[in-house]
């Protein structure tokens, strides 16, 4: 996703969508950069809770890690299979996505069906794609999309509605495309927090969202960001008070983060009744958990829409 102008930092193995014949299964790929870096961050988030992990689950961890390792060189179930004590005390649930049910379906979108577990197909969007033409989006395979409702600049911490936000909700609803909304955050007090959720609940009212408010938050610049001398507790506080107080108005939440933002920005054993819409443009992803959205690419190329576009896949639960 985008910000005030600059691009955050994001995980990414740069994969652009390629064609395949319909439900052509992903080839197995040895350990990406991303990866890497976020089995290293897996490592220091449980390190970070040492306090709640008996000793025996922290040797039961380099397991686990092995484990993680395995699974995606050889198309394994992508899943957390290592200590379980600090799982349940969370009462997080661990993602129970298979790999090998992914597949390149008919309009080139990454979909998935396990036989249980299917999915939709989906984009978000901003001002930064410019005029959207969403027939043809529609046209194109698109069954949702997340437009950015708008944001709070990283330097002076002004609230700003997306250029784009009321012509993207209106004609992507009329193109009978489900919509769902996201902010990108910036706030760096509860109460911040709590006056963005504000903000989104009256930028929305009126429009018919079948999809979640998300709640954005991620660096830009580094050290210039408001945002960068936040402790963990307070990112999470942050975010779940957003979630609060866009559900007390009646509408559902859910948490825009990549793997590495969760395991080391936030305390996701803290946010354990939050879904979360994963961040990770890889061919797979180790991240553990439970997610109800997987925005796996940066670089998606979508009929009616003249810039690079972030793609998206739905899970739909029985």
């Amino acid at each position: 996703m985008i910000s005030s102008g600059k691009r955050p930092k994001r995980e990414s193995s740069k994969a652009r969508p390629k064609a395949k014949t319909k439900r052509t299964p992903a080839k197995p790929n040895t350990m990406s950069d991303g990866s890497k870096d976020f089995l290293i961050e897996l490592g220091s988030f449980f390190s970070r809770n040492r306090m709640t992990i008996s000793a025996i689950a922290i040797v039961l961890l380099v397991f686990a890690v092995a484990s993680i390792v395995k699974n995606m060189n050889d198309s394994e179930k992508l899943v957390y299979s290592g200590p379980q004590e600090e799982v349940e005390e969370s009462s997080y649930p661990l993602s129970e996505l298979h790999y090998s049910y992914y597949y390149q379906d008919e309009y080139n979108f990454r979909s998935y069906d396990d036989g249980t577990i299917t999915s939709r197909r989906g984009i978000d969007v901003s001002e930064h794609q410019g005029e959207i033409d969403w027939s043809l989006v529609k046209e194109s395979g698109v069954e949702f999309a997340f437009i950015r409702a708008g944001y709070r600049t990283y330097d002076q911490g002004n609230l700003k509605e997306d250029a784009y936000f009321r012509y993207n909700i209106e004609n992507a609803i009329a193109n009978g495309i489900d919509v769902g909304v996201y902010f990108f955050s910036q706030a760096i007090t509860v109460d911040e927090s709590i006056e963005e959720a504000k903000y989104v609940t009256e930028l929305v009212e009126g429009y018919d969202l079948t999809l979640p408010i998300a709640h954005d938050m991620e660096e830009v610049t580094g050290s210039e960001d408001r945002i960068y001398n936040l402790t963990t507790d307070e990112r999470t506080e942050i975010a779940d008070a957003f979630c609060e107080v866009v559900e007390n108005y009646g509408y559902d939440s859910i948490i825009y983060a990549n793997p590495s933002w969760i395991l080391s920005h936030l305390n996701i054993f803290k946010l354990s009744n939050r879904k979360i819409w994963l961040a990770h443009y890889a061919e797979s992803t180790p991240y553990p958990f439970r997610y109800e959205f997987w925005q796996y690419s940066d670089s998606g190329i979508v009929d009616g829409i003249n810039e690079p576009v972030d793609l998206n896949i739905m899970y739909i639960r029985p």
